[in-house]
């Protein structure tokens, strides 16, 4: 009876090799014998050749047969007979065999000669039910069948065992494949492809608000679409400059995020915003206004927007002066007295950071609703509030919470990768888009793979004016343009801040594309107007002055020595023409000297004074809340009234009375709506049904300038001297100097004209219930005179000769018998026609000493000389004399 092992084995999926030859299954001529072995079975297992197990299955390939394989662990062998039965393994011996010469079957295929000794061959194809039969076989010296089939491409490599005495039953154990059988395999043993890795890159790295950027990324898949987005990594934050210089930056500082859509930042109303300022100037000294070039003070505060050129007001709750309120920041190095600790001060930089609370509304303005929506505002403070040049405006947004503020993330476009995977796009930064370090990330829309870099976004090059921009922060969506190539070999071009300048005044230039050393010319004289080194990235500003040039059109070229030009239009105005005299109040008798600019060189300047003795006059206005207001003449310049305007001379000082004022309630705060704790008269331009704004010559908190008065019972430690009291029956009054301009507006240019103008003070500045308006007028005297009934008498100054600068210098006594008060003063020039004016103020002698009085009365607890009470009424009747509206040439003494 012929003994055979027969067990299940289970393939390898990945295996070639069929389940089990089919002329073995049907009984071929020869069989192959099986051979378990197992860890007692000779010293092969004792070399190491075996694994762990405790079994491992090995199957000798049989002349002719499939080679079978085992990469299982775990396979177990079960002896069986071919009759019936089990047979004990020990008693199985191994008969010497010969390999008798085979045929192939039908459908199979001779194998090459197999090698001179048996091998182990192991099946990785799994299988779960059909057993293999192989007849066991010793290793002998016989001759091979050189025919004999065998499988040389699955046999694991031979390794020949230790060599034992007598018949060997370890000879398969040699080429086990639990050592080296799977690590030959190919299949199994053949290592996957490194997976390719996907990378981003950007050029340049660091980039400019406004500049471009070109993202490249390789390792994604060919033809998928990747998308680009780009994350600002630091909070937020955004500027707004002007064309002066100064800039103004916000940042969260409570954790609230901010965003920017459509040119304006939106915040959380309520939120708390780190506000950095740049650019202020140092200042003057003093209390009052300083220059205009260099304030004394500044405002941040929350605003109603009025557009480009016009002051930001009403305020939000009101102009906070005493630190109490935090509805806006007073910024200062010259404070009033007393004010020194609710003041911000900026440092010897010109710049300052403070936390700023935003809120949306007040009792009296809600910027959620108002038709021009609100700004975050810099200005320059009450004592110029006309000043313009030092506005920057941020467009606010104001959202109710966190959900409401967008991502910050920008979606730079989607483009598809080419061939070999790469992908290639432009990226131009938005004007918006938050400095600081950014990550742009390439995403595979299929592949799923990302990739990353940064880009180091600093700020704009040049200002933006009111910090508008497209809105987005990027490129407003998907874009595969090519960026811009470097400022340095773009074409050169300029721009400047004026079209229209006079001689004398700055001009700011500013270009790009230039390299090294820039020369500024104005065409056609030409005249030089100096150089600039541009930057590494081919840009400029510099600030030229317009000499004296023949008025007309002229061109600003702008020039390097590797020949980049470019130019731009520039009108160049007629030199401003100035007057002034000093003193500007003087009393008769009294020296004084007048000064000319702007004239032409070596022409001869003339200078007249128009006097005029005035009728008695008084204008009134007021409002429908029971508040109102009278105007009389109060320096010897006469007033008139014409259909309910106020029709004056410029520098006319006047006497103001008020009634129907509240007295405020306790405290330095806004007081109550219906009651509040001050008010102000001012000349200002007026806004029909709105605050008139701005006011000439500030708002004067010191007493000092007489521009506008400040009515209240409630005033800032230290401005108690300088307030106009409120009596109990609501009652106030104060004397006014009335201007028609100032350095930054002028009555006779403003759309509406000016106005005197009741108000309530920077507590509320959105309260208009208490708001009177009275029309003004400004006339030449002798149309005022004539109007108001009044004698004009014309003085002949004299003369000077304009030096090469254009400037004249001559001297004046004023007669004894000038007409008092503010009267013109007219520069002419004899050659060019043009003229200047001024305003001299004519006061009476007091006495001896020179004192002076501005009403021509001696001084509160003084008692007046008879002498000087016999002038007076002399001059009075002498006046009285003249006929009404007779001119009395004079020549002055």
């Amino acid at each position: 009876m012929r003994t055979t092992w027969s067990f299940p084995v289970r393939r390898n999926r990945n295996s070639s090799v069929p389940r089990s030859t089919g002329w073995a299954r049907s009984g071929g001529a020869v069989l192959a014998a099986v051979v378990v072995l197992t860890a007692a079975a000779g010293p092969a297992f004792a070399d190491g050749v075996a694994e762990t197990s405790s079994q491992q299955p090995i199957s000798a390939a049989a002349a002719g047969g499939t080679p079978a394989s085992s990469a299982d662990a775990d396979q177990t062998l079960t002896p069986t007979t071919a009759g019936a039965g089990t047979v004990d393994s020990a008693a199985v011996t191994t008969p010497e065999l010969t390999t008798p010469e085979l045929t192939t079957p039908a459908g199979m295929t001779p194998a090459a000669k197999p090698p001179a000794k048996a091998q182990a061959v192991v099946d990785t194809t799994p299988s779960e039910s059909a057993p293999v039969s192989i007849e066991p076989t010793t290793e002998s010296s016989a001759p091979t069948d050189p025919t004999a089939p065998t499988d040389t491409t699955t046999s694991a490599p031979s390794t020949t065992a230790p060599s034992t005495n007598g018949p060997s039953t370890t000879a398969p154990s040699a080429t086990a494949p639990s050592a080296t059988a799977p690590s030959t395999t190919a299949p199994s043993t053949t290592a996957p492809a490194p997976a390719v890795v996907a990378k981003a890159a950007a050029a340049p790295s660091k980039v400019a608000q406004g500049g471009a950027v070109r993202i490249t990324g390789s390792g994604f898949a060919a033809g998928e679409k990747v998308r680009a987005t780009a994350n600002p990594g630091s909070p937020a934050e955004f500027s707004a400059t002007n064309k002066n210089g100064q800039r103004m930056t916000v940042r969260s500082a409570d954790g609230h995020p901010i965003a920017r859509q459509d040119g304006r930042v939106l915040v959380v109303d309520g939120a708390a915003l780190s506000v950095r300022i740049e650019g202020l100037t140092p200042g003057t000294g003093g209390t009052g206004g300083g220059t205009a070039k260099n304030p004394n003070g500044f405002y941040l505060m929350t605003a109603v927007d009025q557009g480009p050129g016009k002051a930001a007001s009403p305020a939000i709750g009101g102009v906070d002066l005493t630190g109490e309120g935090k509805s806006s920041v007073w910024i200062t190095n010259f404070p009033y007295v007393g004010s020194e600790s609710v003041v911000e001060n900026y440092g010897s930089d010109g710049a300052l950071t403070v936390k700023y609370p935003v809120v949306s509304s007040d009792d009296f303005t809600d910027c959620t609703t108002v038709p021009e929506g609100c700004v975050l505002y810099l200005r320059v403070d009450h004592r110029q509030g006309s000043n313009r040049a030092f506005d920057v405006r941020l467009p606010v947004t104001f959202v109710k919470s966190d959900k409401d503020i967008p991502s910050a993330v920008v979606d730079l476009g989607t483009v598809k990768a080419d061939a070999s995977g790469k992908v290639d796009l432009g990226w131009t930064v938005g004007a918006e888009f938050p400095r600081g370090t950014a990550e742009v990330v390439l995403t595979g829309l299929k592949s799923g793979k990302t990739a990353a870099t940064t880009v180091t976004v600093s700020a704009a090059n040049t200002g933006g004016g009111n910090g508008s921009g497209n809105g987005n922060g990027g490129t407003g969506g998907p874009t595969t343009t090519t960026p811009t190539a470097p400022p340095a070999t773009a074409a050169a071009a300029i721009e400047l801040s004026r079209a229209r300048i006079g001689v004398g005044e700055d001009l700011t230039v500013t270009g790009k594309g230039f390299t090294g050393a820039v020369t500024l010319t104005l065409h056609s004289d030409p005249v030089t107007l100096g150089s600039v080194t541009a930057t590494t990235t081919g840009g400029f500003t510099a600030t030229v002055r317009i000499p004296a040039v023949t008025p007309g059109e002229h061109r600003v070229v702008a020039e390097d020595a590797a020949g980049h030009r470019a130019e731009y239009g520039l009108t160049v105005d007629p030199a401003e023409l100035t007057a002034s005299v000093d003193p500007s109040r003087a009393k008769r008798g009294q020296q004084v000297t007048f000064t000319g600019t702007g004239f032409q060189p070596g022409e001869r300047v003339g200078g007249s004074i128009v006097g005029n003795v005035p009728a008695t006059a008084s204008v009134s206005a007021g409002n429908g809340n029971g508040q109102a207001m009278t105007v009389s003449a109060a320096g010897g310049s006469p007033i008139a009234k014409e259909n309910g305007t106020l029709v004056l001379t410029a520098g006319t000082s006047v006497s103001v009375s008020v009634s129907g004022l509240t007295q405020g309630v306790d405290g330095t705060g806004g007081g109550t709506k219906s009651n509040p704790n001050g008010y102000y008269l001012m000349v200002a331009a007026e806004v029909p049904g709105g605050l008139a704004s701005p006011a000439i010559g500030g708002v004067d908190m010191a007493g000092g300038s007489g521009g506008s008065a400040w009515l209240t019972n409630h005033p800032y430690a230290g401005s108690e001297q300088v307030v106009n009291s409120i009596s109990g029956s609501g009652y106030a009054s104060a004397t006014m100097t009335v201007q028609s301009s100032d350095e930054f507006v002028n009555c006779a240019q403003a759309a509406n004209g000016c106005v005197l103008y009741l108000r309530v003070d920077h507590r509320q500045t959105g309260n208009r219930d208490f708001d009177v308006k009275l029309p003004l007028r400004f006339a030449p005297a002798d149309e005022v005179a004539a109007l108001a009934g009044g004698t004009e008498v014309v003085g002949d100054l004299g003369s000077g000769v304009a030096d090469s600068s254009g400037t004249v210098t001559f001297g004046w006594t004023v007669p004894a018998d000038q007409p008092l008060g503010a009267q013109p003063v007219t520069l002419t020039g004899s050659d060019s026609g043009r003229s200047a004016e001024t305003t001299l103020e004519v006061l009476t002698v007091t006495g001896q000493s020179g004192g002076l009085a501005a009403t021509g009365l001696a001084s509160p607890g003084r008692p007046i000389g008879i002498g000087a009470l016999l002038l007076g009424l002399g001059a009075l009747v002498l006046f009285a004399a003249r006929s009404r509206g007779e001119r009395i040439p004079r020549r002055a003494h």
